[in-house]
């Protein structure tokens, strides 16, 4: 009842039609899509309908060539340099291992690498030759190392887990 609800509102109140000559009028193409639907509007804020309003605000907006980055003047952030060996290297690599165990990671993902003459995903491109790992793969060691060392020095957070969001 409730993918159904969803393809009434989506079809009928939000001229999203197309949506049924694409996938069909059931099957499991349209089951698919309409979970998600589902699924979209209780993890988005406002639901499908503030996510469909979103886009063609943004869409309309990329039509007329408006920039939405216009008022920011963009700067490169104060911090320190570090040096490779240094003894302030050590100390901050010692600080940031330290507090590992409160650590998450984010990966924005890159799209296709289409203009790369690659027809996958970027992360998934060798990232170096001698293995052939992809970029994903030693992203993912590194934090699975990471994860390693801050449980060793953690012995009451054994289960802890690094959390990677895509």
């Amino acid at each position: 009842a409730q993918r159904q609800d969803m393809l009434r509102k989506l079809v009928g109140e939000h001229n999203q039609d197309h949506i049924t000559s694409l996938l069909g009028e059931s099957g499991e193409k349209l089951d698919r899509f309409l979970n998600e639907c589902v699924a979209l509007s209780e993890t988005y804020p406002g639901g499908v309908e503030a996510y469909l309003t979103t886009a063609r605000k943004l869409l309309e907006s990329a039509k007329e060539g408006a920039n939405p980055y216009l008022q920011f003047t963009p700067e490169v952030p104060v911090g320190d340099r570090l040096e490779f060996g240094t003894e302030e290297w050590a100390a901050m690599e010692e600080a940031g291992l330290e507090n590992a165990h409160g650590a998450c990671f984010v990966l924005v993902a890159g799209g296709l690498g289409e203009r790369l003459g690659y027809n996958g995903i970027k992360v998934a491109l060798p990232h170096e030759l001698a293995t052939g790992k992809c970029y994903l793969q030693c992203y993912a060691e590194t934090i699975l190392a990471l994860q390693a060392e801050a449980r060793r020095r953690n012995p009451d957070q054994s289960d802890l887990k690094l959390p990677l969001f895509i």
